[in-house]
């Protein structure tokens, strides 16, 4: 946020158009950061016991990734696919949507597991 409001703010960025360099940091970082999430669950020694399947974190951090991903490739081929394929850039938008609906469930069920105590034994802590 901090680098998208300097470039901004100091005019290096210009506000037109869709702002395709604040969408690539954006969208980039938040796949960085599911990234590193499956990095540390894969190569962290207390997460070798726990099943990331019963964990809805995971599910959380996987349709993100998934989201991120969806968004990024056809915010980046937009006007490529608006001019020449528009019919497939809307049902490419499908995908983003259900996924995005299947992230708010699982945020919603991560956060009913705590108040219902739907706890397994171990649990993965993210930040």
């Amino acid at each position: 946020m901090s680098i998208a409001l300097v470039l901004e703010v100091s005019g290096m960025l210009p506000i037109v158009d869709s702002q395709p360099t604040i969408f690539f940091l954006f969208f980039g970082s938040n796949i960085i950061a599911s990234g590193i999430y499956f990095i540390d669950l894969l190569t962290s020694p207390d997460y070798l016991d726990i099943n990331p399947l019963e964990q809805f974190s995971f599910w959380q951090a996987t349709f993100i990734l998934f989201y991120f991903s969806m968004i990024f490739l056809i915010q980046v081929a937009f006007n490529y696919l608006w001019a020449n394929y528009p019919d497939l850039l809307t049902s490419l938008y499908h995908f983003p949507r259900i996924l995005s609906i299947l992230s708010s469930v699982t945020l919603v069920a991560t956060l009913a597991s705590y108040k219902l105590k739907w706890k397994s034994d171990k649990q993965l802590i993210y930040v």
